[in-house]
């Protein structure tokens, strides 16, 4: 308990000084070496080594008790501080109790940057010092005794005696042991000749010796050690822009140490724990590795590491830096319908093969500007249009992005796919209508009565707003047209006349985007234009009936001619037979003539009562003779003006018939009053 609170305030003792103020040593290999820091207003700042020495750093590891400065090294040899650079051009004589003391510039004034800060390396209390060297754990072995520092014979030195020298300095293992004043040749005494350790010993003057101060060397003989000390981790650090990077890029990587050793090292490069690269630098704390044209083999972790030839061991691997080789496949678009209809939905996917997730998809037009963008979590974006028009029609592809490493990564454009969008117009309907009556349908159409109004009405079923109808006759080349309202438009004509009479049909038409569109054409509507019927109705009736009466007196007439020519006809063959009685030109006449005058016996039976009627017929027989000659006569005449146009043969023939007409005319002549005598006697 005691030597815990003991070895508390001695630490605080170490980092406050004998003046109070604090100080320390930071990134060294022990508690008694490293980058020189100074607290002050609340805050940790550095030194720097703009005029820093061997009494500055004497100052340093007096307040630090940490015994006799052993080197000053400079030039941020143990790594870059942060924060202030406190002090500057510090100028100590070396018998001052702080390091505020010395003279400076005044606290945070300064014209330094990080990669001067000063360090020290201090004795840490003990009889021995390796100087004349920029590393804590390498240089010219230098032994205190009776007062001053002397130096050591290279008689007999070898790596067992330089093993202890490290492990008295806490410098880890031995390197090598240089001799012939590796180191460059000391002052002083020569302390040490032919000292014989064998590795295990705590402190080189208990190994065997000539004795203190006994030797037969020079100052050109003193001995030297290289100790691997506490081997810092290296720094890798990267020297191009990014650790994510395009095939093709370089990369440059430099591994650093903070302590410094004056011989070769040894520096590896790994990527993903696998040696790539090594190089060997020697006095020098940074190793550059490049890798040029990069490319996805490149990819992974990559660190560092050094070790010395003569020591057993390594360095443990540095920090890692993964190195990112981006190459983004070009995305692919696909769409589920690439025919789309007006006022339908359209949806594209686009997709990528990529590891590099949580990116954004763009679409756009291959014409056009972009369209869309959106965030995915995966590696597939949709994109929809609810309502596609004629603006959205044309050729779409896609890109994807990502942000890697906080630089931004571009994929190449994707494949196209062409998106049509359709019009259909629905075929409209035309009909035709008489609001005062003047309209049937016939066969053919609809048949309007001249003089009547009718309208034909086109409509269609509601796909767009607006738009117009079109009404073509094909009696003319003139087209209608008419706005649509409410999906219809109807044609007024007041007055049909023949010049309306043709066909007719429809066509709707509607602009969409500056750009006509046209349905397809109706059915032809017939339309027949009729005269008023009423007249022509009643004109048909009276024509009709004054017909049927004419008919019937024709017919009446034509009876009472037949019935006539019937009658005068049995009369004249009675007056033949007669006629050919009395002349008694053949057997069958004179038959006749006997059969006559038995008829004229029975003619003259009558009585005398009927005298009155006698006179009567006598008077009416008058009548009908007269009449019967006329009839006769006419009729010899046409049969002599028919005669002329017969042969010779028939001429004769004619003739005979002639006389014999004329024969029986006078014949007539002369028996008529005596048959009609017969007849009056008889009645």
């Amino acid at each position: 308990m005691w030597s815990f609170a003991l070895t508390l305030i001695g630490y605080l003792l170490k980092l406050s000084g004998t003046s109070g103020t604090q100080i320390r040593v930071v990134n060294g290999d022990n508690s008694c070496s490293g980058r020189v820091e100074v607290y002050h207003s609340g805050q940790w700042g550095t030194v720097c080594d703009d005029a820093w020495d061997l009494k500055d750093a004497e100052v340093v590891c007096k307040q630090l008790r940490c015994g006799k400065a052993v080197s000053a090294p400079d030039k941020a040899y143990f790594g870059q501080g942060s924060g202030k650079i406190w002090l500057d051009n510090v100028g100590c004589s070396g018998t001052e109790s702080s390091i505020t003391t010395c003279s400076h510039r005044g606290l945070g004034v300064h014209d330094c940057s990080a990669s001067e800060d000063a360090g020290v390396v201090c004795a840490v209390g003990s009889n021995i010092r390796l100087a004349n060297s920029s590393g804590y754990c390498s240089g010219r072995v230098e032994v205190y005794y009776s007062g001053q520092w002397g130096t050591v014979c290279d008689d007999s030195w070898s790596i067992n005696d330089a093993q202890v020298v490290c492990r008295q300095l806490g410098c880890g293992k031995a390197v090598s042991a240089p001799g012939s004043a590796y180191f460059g040749k000391g002052s002083g005494t020569i302390w040490l000749d032919e000292v014989g350790c064998s590795g295990t010993e705590s402190s080189i003057t208990t190994c065997s010796h000539r004795g203190l101060g006994v030797h037969d060397c020079s100052a050109v003989e003193d001995a030297g050690v290289v100790c691997a000390g506490m081997m810092k981790t290296p720094t890798l650090t990267l020297h191009t822009t990014n650790t994510a990077v395009l095939p093709g890029e370089s990369a440059e990587f430099r591994c650093t140490i903070t302590s410094h050793r004056p011989m070769s090292a040894n520096f590896r490069l790994y990527r993903n724990e696998i040696s790539t690269q090594t190089a060997e630098t020697a006095d020098q704390k940074t190793v550059t590795f490049s890798l040029p044209s990069l490319s996805s083999s490149h990819q992974g972790s990559y660190t560092c590491d050094y070790y010395y030839q003569s020591a057993l061991t390594a360095s443990s691997k540095s920090n890692s830096i993964t190195i990112t080789v981006v190459s983004l496949p070009s995305p692919h678009i696909s769409s589920f319908s690439r025919d789309i209809n007006w006022g339908q939905e359209v949806q594209m996917t686009c997709s990528i093969s990529t590891q590099h997730l949580g990116g954004v998809f763009s679409l756009s037009k291959v014409s056009g500007s972009l369209i869309q963008t959106k965030r995915t979590s995966g590696i597939s974006a949709t994109f929809t249009i609810p309502q596609a028009d004629l603006s959205h029609e044309g050729s779409y592809r896609c890109q994807y992005q990502t942000t890697v490493s906080n630089r931004k990564f571009t994929s190449p454009q994707s494949n196209t796919v062409s998106i049509s969008v359709a019009v259909n117009l629905h075929q409209p309907r035309i009909n035709c209508t008489a609001p005062d009556g003047g309209l049937s349908w016939g066969p053919q159409g609809p048949e309007i009565t001249k003089g009547h109004n009718f309208s034909i009405t086109c409509s269609t079923q509601p796909q767009y707003p607006g738009g117009v109808f079109h009404l073509s006759f094909s009696g003319s080349n003139h087209t209608m047209s008419q706005p649509a309202i409410n999906h219809s438009a109807s044609f007024y004509f007041p007055a049909a006349d023949y010049s309306h009479q043709g066909n007719y049909s429809c066509v709707y038409q509607v602009d969409l985007s500056s750009r006509q569109f046209y349905s397809t054409e109706t059915d032809k509507l017939t339309v027949t234009i009729r005269e008023f019927m009423v007249p022509f109705i009643a004109a048909g009736v009276t024509g009709g009936v004054v017909l049927l009466l004419m008919l019937g007196l024709v017919f009446i007439f034509l009876a009472k001619k037949r019935q006539s020519k019937t009658g005068e006809t049995s009369w004249k063959y009675s007056k033949g037979k007669t006629k050919m009685n009395t002349y008694g030109n053949s057997t069958s006449e004179q038959n006749e003539d006997q059969k006559g005058e038995a008829d004229e016996e029975i003619y003259l039976d009558p009585n005398e009562e009927d005298q009155d009627d006698y006179e009567n017929v006598e008077e009416e027989d008058q009548d009908d003779y007269e009449n019967v000659e006329m009839e006769d006569q006419d009729d010899y005449e046409n049969v002599e003006l028919e005669d002329q146009d017969v042969d010779d043969k028939g001429e004769v023939e004619d003739q005979d018939d002639y006389e014999n007409a004329e024969d029986f005319m006078d014949a007539r002549e002369l028996n008529t009053g005596c048959q009609d005598e017969d007849i009056y006697a008889n009645c």
